[in-house]
């Protein structure tokens, strides 16, 4: 799914483009990936498990943009990725089609400037416009920023995995199942 582009001011007064990454912003988006990765503990992946060459990160990206039911927004600022957001499918079979699945990085020096937010709120629409009836998220227990971001964001508390991520220095972290119901039952 390709979003449409949009200008956003973040809280220190400077401007992001929000828009769908494409092909030619493989490099971009891998250089974006290996930093997140080595920011933060909170992440499911360490920087060395950015493998993806610069072809098979633009074909990712082409294929992202040509599904019905994929989608992915970053913002940008003079070339850089500063965060990214994407909603996948939790399964394409008919008992899964419903759910979608949400994640979301953001590089270090643009925490707090209300990319999150943002973000979070660009990919809960575009789910609602890929059809899904709800989006699902997995953050690491000790990650109580994200997690209260979330909560702001609508999505609550629907289980935990205890010892769902292993760190590098053999220490354990509960994953915490999160949810937003984006369809509402029908009474």
């Amino acid at each position: 799914m390709i979003c449409e582009e949009k200008t956003f001011p973040l809280k220190d007064g400077s401007l992001c483009v929000i828009k769908s990454p494409g092909p030619k912003d493989a490099g971009a988006m891998l250089a974006y990936l290996k930093d997140t990765a080595g920011e933060t503990e909170f992440l499911t992946r360490y920087p060395d498990e950015v493998i993806m060459s610069l072809q098979e990160e633009a074909e990712f990206l082409k294929e992202i943009m040509d599904s019905p039911r994929k989608g992915m927004i970053a913002a940008f600022s003079n070339g850089q990725v500063l965060g990214c957001g994407s909603v996948f499918p939790v399964g394409e079979r008919r008992k899964q089609r419903h759910r979608g699945v949400f994640g979301i990085a953001i590089r270090k020096p643009w925490w707090h400037q209300g990319l999150g937010g943002l973000l979070t709120g660009e990919c809960v629409r575009m789910a609602r416009k890929m059809g899904y009836e709800q989006l699902e998220l997995g953050a690491l227990a000790g990650n109580t920023r994200a997690i209260r971001l979330y909560e702001r964001q609508g999505f609550a508390l629907w289980g935990r995995v205890k010892n769902g991520f292993k760190l590098k220095d053999g220490s354990y972290q509960d994953e915490l199942m999160m949810g937003l119901m984006l369809k509402e039952e029908e009474i």
